[in-house]
């Protein structure tokens, strides 16, 4: 979704920070994106939650730190069911993005464990965007900005003391 913003409504940005963004929707994904808004229409997020909690997060985070899955878990059973699949609806019928169009510097950030959004995806990014650099944030998934905090604030301040 923050690619899609960058390309269009924010193209006056000076820069711009990616994490986790999602380059394309390949067909096998828009399936598991409908399926997962079908659920949550008609049962709720509790239909997948644990599922999605489980592969968001880098495996030595779901062992050492259990408290962030389950704060992840908390925060997407609070969901409006109808809001949510409303929400994927939008992300699947969005229009393709131009990504040329985002010319300022950017950063794209992608956790080696991101299964999501995987580095194929960021690389795609980073070849598709002028000015644009990835990085890779170690033992980080889907969801790194939790995960390695520290690790996200260090190429932040890096990204602008270029």
């Amino acid at each position: 979704m923050p690619a899609r913003v960058a390309a269009g409504v924010y193209s006056g940005s000076t820069s711009v920070i990616l994490i986790g963004a999602i380059s394309r929707f390949p067909e096998a994904a828009r399936a598991n994106f409908k399926a997962r808004a079908d659920i949550a229409s008609q049962d709720g997020v509790d239909g997948f939650v644990d599922k999605f909690v489980a592969g968001a997060f880098h495996p030595q985070t779901s062992e050492q730190h259990p408290e962030i899955g389950a704060l992840t878990r908390d925060v997407m059973l609070r969901n409006d069911k109808d809001a949510y699949a409303a929400a994927i609806h939008g992300l699947l019928e969005a229009p393709e993005i131009n990504y040329s169009a985002i010319t300022c510097p950017t950063l794209v950030l992608v956790g080696d464990e991101d299964h999501a959004t995987p580095k194929a995806m960021a690389d795609e990014l980073g070849a598709a965007i002028s000015n644009s650099s990835v990085e890779v944030v170690q033992d980080g998934g889907h969801w790194c900005t939790l995960e390695q905090p520290k690790a996200i604030a260090d190429q932040v301040r890096s990204f602008f003391g270029k």
